[in-house]
């Protein structure tokens, strides 16, 4: 089986040996520091690493762990900036760095590359900067939500906090009610041309897991309704597997949809969710949604907090090893807790 192309060792060393000699060179070796001052009162964090979706909702989780009297902007040159806009921590949201103000008390890079160490210079080359991806100590950490817990008490000299659970802005799916019985559905996400990605992500029997959950839902439930979410060929390719007739009467399509936040109003406007681990399945992780994620190679636990409604299920090679049945009772089972959920909820 194939797998993420890796940088060798001796490459490695040397692109950190060029960004350490770029760093004396354009001075801002002296500025940069491990520790957040305590006067600083206006950070801008730089999110230039074009890493996906769900790794900048990640990413991006521990600015609730920010002391409440800093000011923190974002500045998110790659990724998903619509997903927070009008969030309540970040005070403004750019996605170019020149409408910046110049005056900020301290820079925080997500990550350090030849490009961000030249566009501190270029921009703010007396303002101190640390670097947020950056693990303190070289300490191994068996969760990405352990990392940065641990990288903002290092970063602001504070006690380790529980961590905070992926949130996306909430203004983006303000005033959406979840409609009873809708199942948002990701298609695609994968490379057809990279086998390792389709083995994680491509549906084996999409129909005939739709067609099992019909089939054995509680009749005490909303029927189901799949809203079927995803963009480019494998998507739609996905989408192709489903019989015409099976779509018309149990499904939505809302394929290819303008933006990732057309995508999280569409997740939230649903009850549950059945994906595997990808953009869309952070969305739904990020929204509190129920449900299912499958998890291929990458451990469920590195990018899901053990409270996460989501139910995560593993196979260490590829998605057909997760058994249907297994998909089925899982599902069936989440449900069953939502509506026992709701009649506590509900009860005088």
């Amino acid at each position: 089986m194939q797998s993420k192309k890796k940088d060798s060792k001796p490459s490695r060393v040397l692109k950190a040996l060029k960004r350490e000699l770029l760093l004396y060179l354009t001075g801002q070796k002296w500025r940069q520091v491990t520790r957040i001052p305590p006067e600083v009162q206006r950070i801008l964090w730089v999110y230039d690493w074009n890493d996906g979706i769900g790794d900048s909702i990640m990413g991006l989780s521990p600015r609730f762990a920010f002391p409440g009297e800093i000011t923190v902007d974002l500045c998110i040159t790659k990724g998903p900036a619509e997903l927070f806009e009008g969030d309540t921590r970040f005070r403004r949201i750019y996605r170019r760095i020149e409408e910046c103000p110049p005056d900020y008390d301290f820079i925080l890079l997500q990550r350090l590359g030849s490009a961000s160490i030249r566009r501190k210079q270029r921009h703010y080359p007396r303002q101190p900067f640390a670097i947020m991806a950056n693990r303190p100590d070289g300490e191994p950490y068996d969760a990405f939500f352990d990392f940065v817990t641990h990288r903002v008490a290092q970063l602001f000299g504070s006690p380790v906090q529980p961590p905070h659970p992926p949130r996306i802005s909430p203004a983006v799916t303000a005033g959406i009610v979840p409609q009873a019985g809708h199942i948002a559905v990701a298609l695609g996400g994968w490379d057809g041309g990279a086998h390792w990605k389709e083995k994680r992500r491509r549906w084996q029997d999409l129909p005939g897991l739709l067609a099992a959950l019909i089939q054995s839902w509680p009749s005490a439930a909303p029927a189901p309704h799949f809203v079927l979410i995803g963009s480019g060929p494998s998507a739609q390719k996905d989408l192709a597997a489903i019989p015409a007739g099976f779509v018309d009467r149990h499904c939505t399509v809302r394929l290819d949809l303008p933006n990732l936040a057309e995508a999280a109003r569409e997740i939230q406007r649903c009850a549950f969710f059945l994906g595997a681990d990808g953009g869309l399945m952070h969305l739904a992780a990020a929204l509190g949604k129920p449900g299912v994620a499958l998890f291929v190679e990458i451990r469920p636990e590195w990018f899901l907090l053990p409270d996460n409604p989501l139910t995560p299920l593993y196979a260490a090679e590829a998605m057909a090893d997760i058994p249907q049945a297994e998909i089925v009772a899982a599902f069936l089972a989440a449900v069953h807790r939502v509506a026992a959920s709701t009649s506590v909820s509900e009860a005088p």
